[in-house]
């Protein structure tokens, strides 16, 4: 199994992703759903939230050849 995390940081009202290029917007994608590993539960982005964003890949090769790699992924979900 793959899992992968993104690191959120809450500024006040904001929720953001820091990166080396500086904060990316985070999008409220979360539903109600959760899930549990190891003791730990989360809340867990929804499957549209994830389609929308892997619709455009991003700027970078490699990181845009793995957008479109998840969106073939999660296009058959």
């Amino acid at each position: 199994m793959r899992l992968e995390l993104t690191f959120l940081v809450r500024d006040g009202d904001a929720v953001y992703i820091p990166l080396r290029d500086g904060r990316v917007p985070w999008s409220g994608a979360f539903g109600d759903d959760r899930a549990e590993l190891e003791g730990v539960s989360a809340r867990l982005i929804t499957l549209d939230a994830l389609k929308r964003g892997k619709s455009t890949p991003r700027d970078d090769p490699r990181e845009a050849a793995k957008d479109r790699a998840d969106a073939l992924v999660l296009g058959g979900l």
